[in-house]
């Protein structure tokens, strides 16, 4: 059998309960993520005799796009099985062969299985029995027409406030410090008390450290994500991260907790139980707050994102230092030796129809490479985990990439540190720094009602970078690694 690598190879054993429990007609099966709140007899005495499995409806379907799916796909994770039935039909060796003639398919192994090899023999369990610790806030909360499964709204209402078990479904654990605050999660540490190993799980979580991330309220935002996955990224070896929405960022009173803050909107001062550090911060506009300005001397030195912020925060007596876009960082880090054949264009031709013209020119000097207009169907997604892998998948297509061409300059920060060869352009550069966009990249915009043409090509006439101070890159990268020591 083949193995995920988000998890064991054990997960494989639920399907051969029918013989390991050989005198069992009927099993309840939890995975360890799961407290018990009552006496589970009612869910043991639901009648299950025309399925195999009976589990919690799950979204996981999301992940499983290679085959024909029903609408009672279940989370393996909390399950009602019919042993007898499937002893009497020798289910087992219908798995084996089912999962030979699939195996590059097992995104999700056991689950897979369950769901596809035996399609018809799937049923939902009430939300009582298995209610996932987030389904109240991702579900219920976000829609007033609500169903899941065959199921609606106050079914789930009822199941949340009373259930029988709760599943801690994903990867935020209750033992884990990204796990902390989920509904819940105190009645785990309650229910841990009488486990034997309360101590040593303890122990273990208060010596976790966790960070947090600011998150915006414009979350159909593609630059947002390209900020969130950025600091992800470059905490990859930094275990616990927690989201804290901006509009609530000087009222946070959980633990105390590490936040990078690139910026300060509406005046709001982050509250005492937020550790701040400033990388790549920058003021749109002159604070109004003196509060703002004695709040950033608690934390100089500032790593400004542009010589405005720079400037300003100097002339305010703060201690600051240019350190430009953290996302070359994030580029950097995900640099590729090996290059494609492919021209990314991100930009609207309609918009900068004059420029495009001139940039055919550059096009000729280029042979057999594929032309790509990159779509960017960001807003079509309403998953959290769908807007990360589009920005994920966005840096990877541009890392190899010939040469980029974009109008966002996010992008471009990005491709300048892939050393991906890229030409920004700008119809509005007014609101930018100029002088700082001319000296980093190969730009293509109008300024003052000039067209500026600044690029630097190789022996072939192809478009490379300039150059990238690498200094300054080693510097962001030791900021991030002193500030979660």
């Amino acid at each position: 059998m083949p193995i995920c690598k988000s998890f064991p190879y054990s997960t494989y054993i639920r399907l051969l309960f029918p013989t390991l429990f050989e005198k069992l007609n009927k099993i309840i099966y939890l995975d360890g993520d799961t407290i018990v709140l009552k006496d589970l007899l009612s869910m043991y005495n639901i009648n299950i005799d025309k399925y195999y499995f009976v589990g919690q409806y799950s979204n996981g379907i999301n992940h499983e796009k290679f085959f024909k799916y029903s609408k009672h796909y279940i989370n393996a994770g909390v399950l009602l099985i019919n042993l007898l039935q499937q002893r009497k039909d020798k289910t087992e060796k219908k798995i084996l062969n089912w999962a030979e003639q699939n195996k590059k398919y097992l995104t999700l192994q056991d689950q897979t299985i369950i769901n596809y090899c035996f399609i018809d023999k799937v049923g939902l369990l009430p939300p009582e029995y298995g209610i996932f610790s987030n389904s109240f806030e991702f579900y219920v909360n976000r829609t007033k027409n609500f169903t899941l499964g065959k199921f609606n709204r106050i079914e789930y209402e009822k199941a949340y406030n009373e259930p029988s078990i709760v599943h801690f479904y994903g990867t935020n654990k209750p033992w884990k410090k990204n796990g902390e605050g989920r509904y819940y999660w105190n009645q785990w540490w309650e229910n841990a008390k009488f486990s034997g190993i309360y101590n040593i799980l303890l122990n273990r979580y208060k010596k976790e450290k966790f960070f947090g991330i600011i998150i915006y309220n414009n979350n159909d935002n593609l630059n947002n994500y390209l900020y969130y996955f950025g600091q992800i990224k470059l905490l990859s070896y930094f275990k616990y991260i927690h989201f804290i929405n901006n509009e609530n960022i000087d009222k946070y009173k959980g633990k105390q907790i590490k936040v990078l803050i690139n910026k300060i909107i509406d005046n709001k001062i982050p509250s005492k139980n937020i550790t701040p550090i400033f990388i790549s911060f920058e003021i749109d506009k002159i604070f109004d707050n003196i509060k703002i300005l004695e709040y950033l001397k608690k934390y100089q030195p500032i790593g400004c994102k542009n010589y405005f912020t720079l400037n300003y925060l100097l002339k305010n007596k703060i201690k600051s230092y240019y350190i430009g876009n953290y996302l070359t960082l994030l580029g950097y880090k995900n640099k590729k030796n090996k290059r494609n054949n492919k021209i990314y264009l991100d930009f609207n031709i309609s918009s900068y129809l004059i420029i495009y013209k001139d940039l055919i020119e550059i096009f000729e000097q280029y042979e057999n490479e594929e032309y790509i207009f990159f779509k960017n169907n960001f807003n079509l997604f309403t998953i959290e985990n769908k807007k990360f892998k589009f920005a994920e998948d966005l840096i990877n297509n541009f890392s190899y990439a010939k040469l980029v061409i974009t109008n966002n300059i996010n992008i471009a920060y990005i491709c300048h540190g892939l050393k991906t060869p890229v030409i920004l352009m700008i119809n509005n550069i007014e609101k930018y720094n100029f002088e700082n966009l001319y000296k980093i990249f190969n730009l293509y915009t109008l300024y003052n009602n000039k067209l500026i043409e600044n690029f630097i090509f190789d022996k072939n006439q192809h478009i490379i970078n300039k150059y990238m101070d690498e200094k300054i890159l080693n510097i962001i990268e030791k900021k991030f690694k002193e500030f979660i020591s």
